[in-house]
């Protein structure tokens, strides 16, 4: 029996440590591969062309804030599995990159739902879209954003908001503080981040596809040939006519290339929560 125990209690340490090198091994490989794409990212979206676009600067802001959002959980990881503290600081590590964390991960799903909605106003209303989906809009948006998710989550600089005798990250007992953190905060946020963005992005894709669809179908219609034994006579087609379909080919391709980056938003930023 005492063999058995022993067994146990020995296998149980060596299982534990398995993990954390596995779960540093994959770390590095996620979080590096995110950094690669956001780089990449980068590169395209700020270019002139697509930041003079309302698409385009959503995406370039969300870009930035992604990658800003991918640093701190870096500093938290490095923080967790390799016991290293990039500043070994309790305001620092417990204050400002747990504040840093839920300000970009709010924002930026609050701009991954507005590019799904700039997409469907431009596929919706695409007259009205010249007056509502603008740069100087998204900056308006933005900034709200922003003022928003700092103010909700100025909370986290309490300052018992301090390491514990484990140098871990604790919050007083008992307070306010530590019952709104624990048991208000994480149903606020999940409604907040996770059920309303994703909800307006299933919705305005769900619209996408079908302006997309019926784009295709008008297309498909109009270069169907006719059929043979039939002598017709086919008007020369204007030039207006070849420049509003290819327009409306451009703008289907454009749609549907920005329908899976919204799809990737909603599969990357759904999986991040405290």
């Amino acid at each position: 029996m005492n063999n058995t125990t022993s067994q146990v209690t020995g296998a149980l340490p060596q299982a534990l440590e398995t993990l954390r090198i596995c779960t540093a091994v994959l770390g590095i490989v996620v979080y590096s591969t995110g950094l690669t794409g956001n780089t990449l990212s980068l590169l395209l979206f700020i270019q002139k062309e697509l930041r003079q676009v309302s698409t385009g600067q959503v995406f370039l802001l969300l870009n930035i804030f992604s990658t800003i959002h991918l640093f701190s959980l870096i500093v938290e990881y490095v923080d967790s599995i390799y016991q290293v503290q990039i500043i070994p600081n309790a305001k620092f590590r417990c204050q400002f990159i747990l504040w840093l964390q839920n300000v970009t991960r709010t924002i930026c799903s609050f701009l991954a739902a507005t590019v799904s909605l700039d997409r469907y106003i431009r596929s919706e209303y695409p007259m009205k879209s010249r007056t509502w989906c603008t740069v100087a809009n998204v900056i308006k948006l933005f900034l709200f954003y922003c003022s928003f998710s700092i103010i909700f989550y100025t909370f986290f600089f309490h300052p018992l908001n301090i390491f514990n005798n484990l140098y871990q990250c604790s919050f007083p007992v008992p307070s306010t503080f530590r019952l709104f953190v624990l048991n208000y905060l994480p149903p606020i946020r999940f409604v907040l981040i996770c059920v309303m963005p994703v909800a307006i992005m299933i919705g305005c894709g769900r619209k996408m596809l079908w302006n997309i669809h019926q784009s295709k179908s008008r297309i498909s219609q109009r270069t169907t040939p006719a059929q043979p034994g039939v002598t017709t006579i086919a008007a020369p087609a204007s030039q207006g006519s070849n420049v509003t379909e290819n327009t409306r080919k451009r703008r289907a391709a454009i749609d549907s290339m920005l329908l899976m980056m919204v799809l990737s938003n909603v599969v990357a930023y759904r999986h991040k929560r405290a």
